[in-house]
C-alpha cells in the first residue's frame, strides 16, 4: 500500500503594514536615487525590524515595481 506524499507548502508571510508604510514612504521622497546609504538601511532595519536581506531584497523588488522605467 502507497501513502500520497503529503507536501509541507511553505506560506508567504507579507512584512508588517508599518514596515511596507514606511518603506514606501521613503522611497517615494527618495525616488531620484532610490538606493539608500548602508547608514539609511541600518536606520530602516532598526525602524521596520526587518532583517537586512529582508530589508535589501524588499529594495530590489520594489525599484522594479513601483519606479517607473
Amino acid at each position: 500500500m502507497q501513502y500520497p506524499q503529503l507536501h509541507s507548502r511553505r506560506h508567504r508571510r507579507q512584512h508588517p503594514t508599518f514596515a511596507t508604510h514606511t518603506l514606501r514612504h521613503w522611497l517615494a521622497a527618495n525616488a531620484h536615487r532610490p538606493y539608500p546609504t548602508p547608514e539609511e538601511k541600518q536606520a530602516l532595519c532598526r525602524l521596520t525590524g526587518l532583517a537586512m536581506t529582508q530589508l535589501n531584497d524588499w529594495f530590489v523588488n520594489a525599484r522594479r515595481r513601483v519606479l517607473p522605467r
